[in-house]
């Protein structure tokens, strides 16, 4: 008789240490739910070398004396065209560069912008007219020069088609609204974006806000003609 009940008093000593050890357990177990990320853009991880290097093994010399080239998403199966008109590299050019240098030579963070712009504005075709230069005219501070700047002057997709020109129209479409807001403020890749629009955290005149791009300052002349974005230093 002793020898069952010392038999259920184990049991029921074993139950209550196993209770509370399965008690412990579920509260200490880590929240296996995602938490809710910043509000904005974040992170994308991006292999850009390999991005950088299809686009410089797609390169295609058109008669013209323009260049073209494409990259893939490889997730969604999306692709994005690059044009590259004649006009866009002849300073590299006149001092010996070819094109796959003015590619070779942009920032990282140059290549995370275009392939944000295919998956998050689903752009089809983007067409320049300047990235990397050795050197800038009459400004010697110009983020062309380190690989941090890109000039577009056409940008299409799902969304829209557009030219960044003063010619396309006197105000902002609803297409180039969307661009605009999509690379500034809260681009967490993009510093400055200038159109013949709007002028965003130009240094001089609307630090940290857009102003309206009145066609009179040099700066604001200049970016008549194209769409023009500061890339974040590099990683």
């Amino acid at each position: 008789m002793k020898h069952i009940q010392y038999i259920y008093k184990t049991s029921i000593l074993l139950m209550l240490v196993a209770l509370v050890t399965f008690s412990c357990t579920k509260k200490s177990a880590p929240n296996k739910k995602n938490k809710k990320g910043k509000k904005g853009q974040v992170e994308i991880p991006v292999d850009k070398n390999k991005i950088r290097a299809t686009i410089i093994k797609n390169l295609q010399y058109n008669t013209d004396g323009s260049y073209s080239s494409y990259f893939l998403d490889t997730i969604t199966g999306a692709k994005c065209v690059l044009k590259f008109p004649a006009n866009c590299f002849e300073l590299a050019k006149k001092e010996g560069y070819t094109i796959q240098d003015v590619v070779d030579s942009c920032q990282n963070r140059v290549f995370t912008v275009m392939y944000r712009m295919m998956r998050e504005l689903k752009c089809t075709e983007i067409q320049f007219s300047s990235l990397w230069r050795p050197y800038t005219p009459g400004n010697p501070n110009s983020p062309h020069n380190t690989g941090r700047g890109m000039d577009i002057t056409r940008m299409k997709s799902k969304y829209g088609d557009t030219y960044f020109s003063i010619n396309a129209g006197g105000t902002e479409s609803a297409y180039t609204k969307l661009i605009r807001a999509w690379c500034y403020p809260k681009n967490i890749d993009i510093t400055q974006y200038f159109s013949p629009w709007q002028m965003c955290n130009e240094k001089t005149n609307c630090n940290g806000a857009c102003c309206e791009n009145d066609h009179t300052s040099p700066n604001h002349k200049l970016h008549l003609t194209h769409l023009h974005l500061t890339v974040k230093a590099d990683y």
